[in-house]
């Protein structure tokens, strides 16, 4: 069924189908920022699961400053992007 949105009664009909559609999308947007606020007091973690472990990223480090591996090696190696071998290395600067 089409609206006449040139009339009065069109315009405010339209009108009222967006209020309600706003007032809904409001709704649910308050019901999953509550429900994540509950996740995480529970410790749920969020996110993608980390490709490297501490463990690794601190052999990557080692095999990249004593051992001379290239980053396309250790990629290779650890069966990741040379984003990933980057990151790496550069958080294990950062806690030094």
């Amino acid at each position: 069924m089409a609206r006449d949105t040139s009339t009065s009664e069109g315009r405010l009909m339209f009108s009222l189908l967006g209020a309600f559609a706003q007032f809904e999308n409001d709704i649910r947007a308050e019901r999953q920022a509550d429900g994540i606020t509950k996740a995480k007091q529970k410790g749920v973690a969020f996110g993608r699961k980390r490709a490297l472990t501490e463990e690794q990223c601190i052999r990557i480090r080692t095999l990249r400053h004593e051992e001379k591996f290239s980053v396309a090696q250790l990629a290779e190696r650890f069966n990741v992007g040379p984003a990933t071998i980057y990151r790496a290395l550069q958080q294990a600067d950062e806690t030094i």
